[in-house]
């Protein structure tokens, strides 16, 4: 069930997981290179500011948010051209070229079908007028 957040609510919650993610990549890099927490304390800071300026003034990440969301839609519209690019072209393509392999044509119209699919009406007499219903 999705709810609808109030803009303030939206910032403060963006402000808290970008911090909480900040010091969780930074945590495991740190552990992944065996860096001391001498080496990563500015990342910590950092990720401190922003977990502050969340929780008491929000509106201040109203500007990295709309930055935040503009790099979101060009990532998606990348992604999503990508995948569907590589979707058509290891899917469809193939496809249709066994297809044609095996003679089927997918835009092939028999010959001996009729000009028109219409069907001519049965001849109306005046008395199928008098009750047509």
């Amino acid at each position: 069930m999705a709810t609808k957040l109030s803009q303030r609510k939206q910032l403060r919650l963006f402000g808290v997981i970008l911090s909480a993610v900040m010091v969780f990549w930074l945590t495991v890099y740190g552990f992944s290179q065996q860096l001391s927490l001498n080496s990563l304390w500015p990342g910590y800071c950092i990720a401190s500011i922003l977990f502050a300026i969340a929780i008491i003034n929000p509106p201040w990440l109203s500007q990295p948010y709309r930055y935040w969301l503009k790099g979101a839609h060009g990532l998606n519209r990348l992604i999503t051209a990508t995948t569907l690019g590589i979707c058509f072209f290891c899917i469809i393509t193939p496809t249709a070229f066994i297809k044609r392999a095996f003679g089927n044509d997918a835009m092939f119209k028999p010959s001996h079908l009729p000009n028109s699919y219409r069907q001519n009406s049965e001849v109306i007499t005046p008395s199928d007028m008098e009750h047509p219903f």
